[in-house]
């Protein structure tokens, strides 16, 4: 009987580690698609920076590539989670890169989980600062351009032009700068 239960425990020890090594692999691909996000938002910015339309909808596509990408890695380390709180008998317990660390039997393991519960969070606070520098940058140029609208409307509207009679005169179409005979 106590060589059935080893041959389980061993088993289960295989699948885990199988299931750690998975894992590293995975949080190795998220570093890979974070790191390659930030260096997108730098080249977004120059894109931006430039008014390079074309680099701004090519940097778009990436974008979405990368945030597919990301969706994909997640769905599939959640699976892999799920699947070790199954075998690890953790079903109910919040398991954590620190809990998974901890329950480790692998010390290499357990320090490269640790070093990318560290280090990503750091990364995704870096890609969303540099994100939110964009989207300030983006606003900004909006702001020029509505202001810029907004000029060109007031001189071409036409003020309001009325004749001795009450009557809207027609055809006094002018702006401020700009009228109608040139």
């Amino acid at each position: 009987m106590s060589q059935k239960f080893n041959s389980r425990t061993g088993k289960i020890e295989k699948e885990l580690d199988s299931l750690y090594e998975r894992l590293l692999a995975n949080l190795e691909r998220e570093w890979s698609v974070q790191q390659s996000l930030l260096h997108l938002l730098e080249e977004e910015r120059t894109a931006l920076t430039q008014a390079s339309t074309e680099a701004i909808e090519e940097t778009n596509s990436r974008k979405e590539t990368l945030v597919l990408e990301e969706k994909e890695n997640a769905a599939a380390r959640r699976a892999i989670i799920e699947r070790m709180s199954i075998i690890g008998g953790w079903q109910g317990r919040e398991v954590t890169l620190s809990f998974l660390a901890d329950s480790a039997s692998d010390e290499a393991a357990a320090e490269s989980l640790r070093d990318y519960q560290q280090t990503l969070p750091r990364l995704v606070d870096t890609i969303r600062i540099h994100n939110r520098r964009n989207r300030e940058l983006i606003h900004a140029a909006l702001a020029d351009t509505e202001g810029a609208l907004q000029l060109i409307r007031s001189m071409v509207s036409p003020a309001a032009n009325y004749q001795k009679t009450g009557r809207f005169n027609a055809n006094a179409v002018q702006g401020t700068f700009i009228h109608r005979e040139g």
